[in-house]
């Protein structure tokens, strides 16, 4: 008999709109430099999120797309803080440590709902129900700056 292979697939879209207000505070130094930049983002999110499934039990059963789209206040923030070493008046090296949290947004791996019954239903129970959660991004960056006057 030839191997069956089921598949299930999801994904999702999230499209983030809105307004961003921020701020900027630095301290500059002579040999140094140190800022924080936070940023608010008071926003829309429209998000689209789909599963697919198909020969889920068997050969014969159907490729099945449920998709479930809403648009949703979804705030998020974003941070960076960073210092800069002035080496020589036209070379610095910094570090920045950058933070970016969003609410109200929905990741594929949350979003199948295995409820099939077993070969008696039809078509498969897997299904979209989108969960709305968050999602935070977190990073670190190291360069230099060369400046040509």
């Amino acid at each position: 008999a030839p191997l069956l292979v089921s598949t299930i697939e999801s994904d999702t879209s999230n499209e983030l709109y809105g307004g961003i207000l921020g701020a900027r505070l630095q301290f500059d130094h002579r040999w140094f430099t140190l800022g924080v930049e936070p940023r608010v983002t008071l926003g829309a999110n429209n998000y689209t999120a789909r599963v697919t499934t198909s020969q889920l039990r068997g050969f014969f059963d159907p490729t099945i797309t449920t998709v479930e789209d809403d648009t949703i206040f979804s705030p998020a923030l974003d941070c960076t803080a960073y210092a800069r070493l002035h080496l020589h008046e036209n070379f610095s090296v910094h570090v920045a440590y950058n933070v970016l949290w969003m609410a109200r947004v929905t990741r594929p791996h949350e979003n199948i709902v295995f409820n099939d019954p077993g070969v008696q239903s039809l078509p498969p129970g897997v299904v979209v129900d989108a969960e709305i959660g968050e999602l935070m991004l977190e990073g670190l960056s190291l360069g230099g700056e060369i400046r040509f006057r």
